[in-house]
C-alpha cells in the first residue's frame, strides 16, 4: 500500500573474524520504518518467518530479536488542522504547505503524540541562497540552517500556544 509504506533496511551484517572460516554465527542488524502500528505488526512477523525459514533451510536456527525503538509519529487531525490555520496565519499562506504523504522519519515526540493530541511539523531552515529542494538534509554533515528561522518559530509556537489556551 503506497499511502501506509514500510521500509527495512540492513545497515550491518556480521559473521565470523576472517574470509576463510564459516562462521558459528551471524547477525543481522537494520531499521524498521513503517507510518502505522498495523504495518509495523505485519513487517515484524513476515521478518521472524523469513529469518526463521532461511535458517530452517540451512539446517540453523534464527533467533530474530525485534527492538521496538521510536512508536509510529501520527498526527491527531483536529490538532494537524489547528497547527496548519496558526502557521497561515503567522507565516502567510505560501509559506505553509502539508505534506501529502506521511514521513518515514522515527522521532521521539511520537511518544508524545501518544500520551496526548498534538501535531509533528517542520520549520523550514534552508538558508535563502540554497534551493530547498537540492540543499543537503538535517542530518548532513554539509547542512547550513538559516539561523533567521529561529524567531520565526518561536513566534509560531508562542502563537499555537496562546491560541490552544484563548489567549489569542
Amino acid at each position: 500500500d503506497v499511502f501506509d509504506p514500510a521500509v527495512v533496511t540492513v545497515g550491518r551484517i556480521q559473521a565470523g573474524t576472517t574470509n576463510n572460516i564459516i562462521p558459528h554465527v551471524a547477525e543481522i542488524e537494520g531499521t524498521i520504518r513503517t507510518v502505522s502500528e498495523a504495518t509495523r505488526a505485519k513487517v515484524h512477523d513476515h521478518l521472524r518467518r523469513v529469518a526463521s525459514n532461511i535458517a530452517e533451510a540451512h539446517g540453523a536456527t534464527a533467533d530474530p530479536e525485534i527492538i521496538l525503538g521510536y512508536p509510529v509519529t501520527s498526527n491527531h487531525d483536529q490538532f494537524a488542522d489547528f497547527t496548519l490555520d496558526t502557521a497561515r496565519t503567522v507565516l502567510g499562506d505560501g509559506q505553509v504547505h502539508r505534506l501529502p504523504n506521511p514521513i518515514m522519519g522515527a522521532e521521539d515526540f511520537s511518544y508524545v503524540l501518544n500520551e496526548i493530541p498534538g501535531t509533528m511539523m517542520f520549520l523550514g531552515g534552508t538558508h535563502p541562497d540554497r534551493d530547498v529542494r537540492s540543499a543537503p538534509a538535517n542530518h548532513s554533515n554539509l547542512v547550513v540552517f538559516d539561523e533567521d528561522a529561529m524567531p520565526v518559530g518561536v513566534e509560531l509556537y508562542a502563537q499555537m500556544a496562546l491560541r490552544h489556551l484563548g489567549a489569542e
